[in-house]
């Protein structure tokens, strides 16, 4: 279960890093709204390379709440984790729909960033690696912290 989210979070943060790296919009948040050109929200071109970051996830996101439902091994979160899993799908959704990809590329790719390193310490815990989960654990924390309260 934490290999198939790790190569998930991982792929995932590669392809969005690849897709938005060089955009303007990637460094100035200015360029959410405005550009290229004369190209204004909500009247701005989505890329293909964009749509696919969004269907990527879309998929890992909707598949998630099946696998909850299904597969996974029932856990006393399952309420919050459903409720995440399904604000997830529908806050992928209306951003894409109400013309908010860019704002949403880099939060996918700022939110998926630390889980590798959860999924990893899991793993390694699972696995009876001690020292490489607590490693991995700490530099979740710390990409989390800077990822999600002082860089976004």
């Amino acid at each position: 279960e934490s290999a198939w989210k790790c190569v998930y979070y991982l792929s995932a943060e590669v392809l969005a890093l690849y897709v938005t790296y060089d955009e303007p919009w990637f460094t100035n948040t200015r360029n959410f709204w405005v550009g290229p050109g004369s190209q204004v929200w909500p009247d701005q071109k989505t890329k293909l390379k964009l749509k696919a970051v969004y269907m990527y996830a879309a998929g890992f996101y909707s598949y998630s709440i099946f696998a909850l439902i299904f597969w996974e091994t029932r856990r006393s979160d399952f309420g919050v984790s459903m409720s995440h899993h399904v604000a997830t799908v529908i806050l992928i959704v209306l951003s894409y729909i109400f013309r908010f990809a860019r704002v949403g590329s880099v939060v996918l790719a700022i939110h998926d960033a630390s889980d590798v390193f959860l999924e990893i310490g899991k793993m390694s815990k699972y696995s009876g690696a001690e020292t490489v989960a607590s490693f991995a654990f700490i530099l979740f924390v710390l990409s989390w912290i800077i990822l999600r309260l002082i860089y976004y």
